[in-house]
């Protein structure tokens, strides 16, 4: 597993990438620091705010896949498929 150093007060460096971060560093927050990382690392975002927005999206989208999944589709029969994909007709 990747782990992330501060550099500076500003950056974070992980698996050799230098990332930006725009949160002050604090004895407590070395654990936040590495987990920002590597999310960083994994979104391929630079800033902390951008890998938290990023981060919150892929929740978001994940929870309306799982949503998505539940539903039932019983009127997705093979014919409504067919007939959906079936060219449509403009009329001039």
């Amino acid at each position: 597993m990747e782990t992330c150093r501060r550099v500076g007060a500003a950056h974070l460096r992980c698996d050799g990438a230098l990332l930006t971060t725009d949160f002050p560093s604090s004895p407590g927050a070395t654990g936040s620091v590495d987990l920002v990382g590597q999310a960083a690392h994994e979104l391929g975002t630079k800033r902390t705010t951008d890998t938290v927005h990023q981060a919150l999206r892929e929740v978001i989208a994940r929870a309306r896949r799982a949503q998505l999944a539940q539903r039932d589709f019983e009127d997705l029969t093979p014919d409504t498929l067919e007939a959906m994909r079936r060219p449509t007709r403009r009329t001039a």
